[in-house]
């Protein structure tokens, strides 16, 4: 039987995450261009409905509400409105960190990323 050294199982298990973060962020930057190219900032009604979305999903202010379900409700919008956000705003580099990296390490789902296109 072949003695495999682990350095070696490790830093090939390093290559294959770096493969698949790539992929997984080459996917995000798709996304990233296509909520991009939909919600133009610079068009004034792009502006007009991002200005609705915002207050309709307390973009500027808290979401909490004492009543559980009304909280749930308002925290939900409240999310949709910071992915907006997030994919119009942040650098390529940041969305990977929170998208990729961030779910991986809080919940390990990968929705997300296979939700790109």
């Amino acid at each position: 039987m072949d003695h495999i050294d682990d350095t070696e199982l490790e830093r090939s298990d390093r290559v294959h995450r770096s493969k698949i973060f790539e992929e997984e962020k080459q996917k995000l930057a798709i996304r990233q261009k296509h909520y991009q190219q939909v919600l133009n900032e610079e068009s004034p009604i792009v502006q007009l409905v991002l200005m609705d979305l915002k207050r309709f999903c307390r973009g500027d202010e808290s979401a909490f509400h004492p009543n559980d379900r009304v909280n749930a409700l308002l925290q939900g919008r409240q999310e949709v409105w910071l992915r907006i956000m997030d994919h119009l705003k942040l650098s390529m580099d940041d969305l990977a960190l929170k998208y990729i990296e961030g779910v991986r390490n809080a919940t390990r789902r990968s929705t997300d990323i296979d939700s790109a296109h």
